[in-house]
């Protein structure tokens, strides 16, 4: 046992691994720059950069690339423990190394940067008309189903399941359960990008055709057929075809309740609300082209009322959200009224990157200062 334990140490502490995995990341990063061009940052960026796979086989445009290389998700992985073990274990108790072992701590740290942001962060867009006020932010690419249950024209719960939760279960052929609801719901088909057309020329039924991937992911439009039935057997006489594109949610009635449900970007409900009270922009001279453009907001929240102005990489942090000024529009809806869109992200690490810079100046700095002492 103790050799197995003595080899596992020597193969994670070893400086051949370190290099082999460090040309992986360059390797893997180079690819996936090539592959971005024609299969969009998005579908790329799922395929080389998530742990869902441990072996991925880069594809650029329409040929495959003949090489069955480790996804960068889990080189990272085994990057943090060569690092850990063959930098910071063995060098924590030598006093000469010390500038080595903070620069080591700092990379560690931004390794360790990376994976919450890639498992804890979100983001999302915020869209107010000038002079309204709002709070709920959507997501740019993931969607969900939403089912209310009504009482007198009321919603009194509403249930969520998530796109991912979708896509396995119909993959699997397995069922969600809504046990508030007593609903059971089955899905048939299910499309990341889909069609919608008419069945017949009545215009009420319709069904999807699946279609490849968009380039630009925000641009998908999903799809899904689901069966409804409730947990005394009632079940619905067809099913129900959702997607963002439809107008209106569908609605049905099972064992004497009436539903509504729905597929929408998936929403996230702000800890604050904020008002637009004035959006404005700079354009190049004799052009319409925005030089740069901002929103004045007032933030509402427990603890009281502030102002701020969001500009163009100047973004408001409040309650660990950042709001960046992302973009704007007229809506001819509402009589061609101004509104701001604002980027919204919610990164715990946000900050952790300067700090990790921070680190590793101070460790070479430290080292640098302290060779050039013995000099």
């Amino acid at each position: 046992m103790k050799k197995i334990f003595y080899f596992c140490f020597r193969f994670f502490c070893d400086l051949r691994l370190a290099v082999f995995l460090l040309l992986s990341l360059f390797l893997l990063t180079w690819l996936s720059t090539l592959e971005q061009v024609h299969f969009g940052l998005y579908e790329t960026t799922k395929k080389y950069f998530s742990a869902d796979s441990f072996f991925i086989i880069p594809q650029i445009g329409e040929k495959i690339v003949p090489l069955l290389l480790p996804n960068a998700y889990w080189v990272c992985l085994f990057l943090f423990f060569n690092l850990f073990l063959g930098g910071v274990f063995r060098l924590w108790k030598k006093s000469t190394k010390l500038g080595i072992f903070i620069a080591h701590c700092g990379v560690l740290s931004l390794l360790i940067t990376g994976f919450v942001t890639h498992h804890f962060s979100r983001r999302g867009a915020l869209s107010i008309l000038e002079g309204e006020t709002a709070r709920v932010a959507k997501a740019y690419i993931e969607h969900s189903v939403e089912v209310k249950h009504l009482v007198n024209g009321e919603v009194v719960s509403v249930s969520v399941i998530n796109e991912n939760e979708v896509r396995k279960t119909t993959r699997k052929g397995q069922s969600i359960l809504l046990p508030d609801f007593e609903l059971q719901f089955d899905f048939e088909g299910y499309a990341q990008n889909a069609e919608i057309l008419p069945l017949d020329s009545s215009y009420e039924k319709f069904t999807m055709i699946p279609r490849k991937p968009a380039y630009q992911a925000e641009e998908n439009i999903p799809a899904c057929i689901v069966k409804v039935s409730h947990f005394n057997g009632e079940e619905l006489k067809d099913s129900i075809l959702l997607s963002p594109i439809n107008r209106y949610p569908a609605s049905f009635e099972i064992n004497g309740k009436i539903f509504v449900i729905a597929m929408t970007k998936k929403q996230w409900v702000l800890p604050f609300s904020l008002r637009l009270n004035q959006f404005s922009r700079v354009l190049y001279p004799a052009t319409e082209k925005p030089k740069s453009f901002s929103s004045q907001i007032t933030q509402f929240s427990e603890e009281g009322t502030k102002d701020a102005l969001i500009e163009m990489n100047e973004p408001l942090r409040a309650e660990g959200i950042t709001f960046f000024q992302a973009s704007w529009g007229i809506d001819k809806n509402e009589g061609n009224r101004v509104f701001s869109v604002f980027e919204v992200v919610q990164n715990p690490a946000d900050q952790w990157p300067l700090y990790s810079l921070c680190i590793i100046g101070f460790g070479l700095f430290y080292e640098g200062v302290k060779r050039g002492k013995k000099k």
